[in-house]
């Protein structure tokens, strides 16, 4: 069973004093030919870049292969290179000044998160309470702008999921 949680959308993230932080958008094309902190080819994110970049007939421009998200932002911040992340992962890092977020677009990037419980154990009630707990928690991030995205669910679903 997948209870849809959100769509989010992906950003540049680039430091605070680049010219690209600048800017209120950034197009893939543009994104593509910077210098990237991606990674390992394995990963989704990495796996989606490299398809836009195929699209576009442009090698991904890597600077760095790196896989912990807190070593991608510090060489951001370092000024050794950009990289792609949703606005969750970085807000904190944006209102402190210590990076920039800025949306990509021509094409946007999107994923869609979700709770994925097996299809052959139905789900316990602990488990339906922490789907609605968590909701309420993306709903309540989002209306407080600290996750920019879609809700993919109704304030009423996690019930009514609950109910059957």
């Amino acid at each position: 069973m997948a209870l849809t949680l959100i769509e989010e959308q992906f950003y540049l993230i680039a430091p605070p004093g680049s010219a690209e932080a600048q800017q209120p958008q950034i197009s893939m094309g543009a994104a593509l030919d910077l210098p990237l902190i991606m990674p390992a080819e394995k990963h989704g994110l990495r796996e989606l870049m490299e398809r836009e970049a195929m699209k576009f007939n442009k090698p991904l421009n890597l600077a760095f292969e790196v896989n912990a998200w807190p070593l991608m932002t510090d060489l951001v911040k370092r000024e050794l290179g950009y990289t792609v992340l949703s606005y969750a992962s970085v807000h904190e890092m944006v209102a402190r000044g210590d990076v920039a977020a800025v949306p990509i677009v021509s094409p946007q990037l999107y994923r869609a998160l979700a709770i994925v419980t097996p299809k052959d154990l139905p789900p316990s009630l602990a488990t339906l309470k922490l789907a609605e707990i968590i909701r309420e928690q993306v709903r309540l991030q989002v209306d407080q702008g600290l996750w920019r995205g879609r809700p993919l669910f109704t304030d009423a679903e996690p019930q009514a999921r609950g109910a059957k």
